[in-house]
């Protein structure tokens, strides 16, 4: 049943009595949440915000995920693919430019190119995008870090007259909600596996 808690404490509280582990985005991980269900807490995390918490630590796989997402382009024929990632050096965008470059090698890519767009996603231009889908030409694919990356890459196709998917491919990664709204519909990959790190301070009985 629905309940109305009056502070982040008392629901916190309630959910300490009530459940084996709580599992708590790494950006709500602050304040007395925490504190309450200390015995019980789990952290889940896409990159770095959780390190040294002091909590077991859940975080997303995102090599699994790029493997999955460059299979996928292979299997349709792909074999020249463009990756595109905004210039953040955050633990996520780097393990999926990493992991690309691992399976770009071990899926026999002929043309693998990586490019880093901007500091921000405020910066990053359909202009300068557009760019890129020249320079690469010969890319039949773009992959892209994240789905709000790839849906701006869709705008830059359509604008250059790129027929989305007949002449390109443009796969992003997350499966945010309005990967599902646009035209095309983006393809791609929704966040599913996972690895735990630390242990628990409790007994599951």
């Amino acid at each position: 049943p629905s309940h109305r808690y009056e502070t982040l404490h008392d629901f916190a509280g309630s959910l300490a009595a009530s459940c084996d582990a709580v599992v708590v985005d790494a950006t709500f991980v602050k304040g007395t949440f925490p504190a309450v269900c200390a015995d019980k807490l789990l952290i889940l995390t896409s990159d770095e915000q959780a390190d040294n918490c002091g909590h077991p630590v859940i975080r997303y796989d995102h090599s699994f995920g790029v493997k999955e997402a460059l299979q996928h382009l292979t299997q349709l024929g792909h074999k020249k693919i463009l990756m595109l990632s905004i210039n953040w050096w955050n633990n996520r965008d780097n393990a999926r430019v990493r992991a690309f470059q691992k399976y770009s090698k071990e899926f026999g890519l002929q043309y693998a190119p990586i490019e880093y767009l901007a500091e921000t996603f405020d910066d990053v231009t359909i202009d300068q995008i557009s760019g890129l889908l020249k320079k690469h030409s010969e890319a039949t694919a773009v992959f892209c870090v994240c789905d709000t990356l790839a849906l701006r890459v869709l705008q830059a196709a359509h604008q250059l007259g790129i027929n989305v998917p007949k002449d390109l491919s443009v796969m992003g990664f997350d499966d945010i909600s309005s990967s599902a709204l646009s035209i095309p519909a983006l393809t791609t990959i929704r966040q599913g596996s996972c690895s735990i790190s630390g242990e628990l301070s409790y007994e599951q009985t």
